[in-house]
């Protein structure tokens, strides 16, 4: 090791690893990197191989950080899966307690909670949004077009409905 680090020009794992060969190869405790996939024992008198691999497979229970990171995973897999629903809720008072409503609290979270701004989206006609596939699903039976299977996307479907159902083009919007 100290040759290879004095040596001129830059030591390398593989110029060392070389003259290890170079050097050992023919000692009986050295195994070159030819055989590394094996590990030879004397068993009895005999060499016994064996494979690496089978060696440091062996089942060993899971660490801590293993068991939490395979939750994570489990929990953040779950959580793909599901839709979020939000319930906002307002304190009346800040003790809680029954017939009793503070004005300045209540005007703070709704202010805070971004529901006036909500109700303005919602007044605007934009509030209910379901894909196509849902809304010609749910409605379909209101219009003989569309009754009891549509033949073509969803989309022209949604909008077959709607103008049979005479809503103003201004009453709607369709997106993507």
């Amino acid at each position: 090791m100290d040759e290879e680090c004095l040596r001129p020009g830059e030591p390398t794992d593989m110029s060392f690893l070389e003259k290890l060969n170079v050097n050992l190869n023919n000692h009986p405790h050295y195994i070159s990197h030819q055989k590394a996939d094996i590990r030879t024992q004397k068993i009895m008198g005999r060499d016994a191989v064996f494979d690496v691999k089978d060696l440091t497979s062996k089942k060993r229970p899971e660490t801590a950080i293993t068991q939490f990171k395979n939750s994570l995973n489990n929990l953040v897999e779950i959580l793909m899966g599901k839709e979020p629903s939000y319930i906002r809720c307002i304190k009346p008072n800040d003790f809680k307690l029954p017939n009793q409503f503070n004005e300045k609290i209540v005007l703070h979270q709704v202010k805070y909670l971004g529901l006036m701004e909500n109700l303005r989206v919602r007044r605007a006609g934009f509030a209910y949004r379901r894909p196509y596939e849902q809304f010609l699903q749910r409605y379909k039976c209101l219009c003989s077009e569309t009754w009891p299977n549509y033949h073509g996307t969803a989309k022209e479907g949604v909008q077959v409905l709607v103008c049979a159902l005479d809503y103003e083009h201004d009453e709607y919007r369709m997106g993507k």
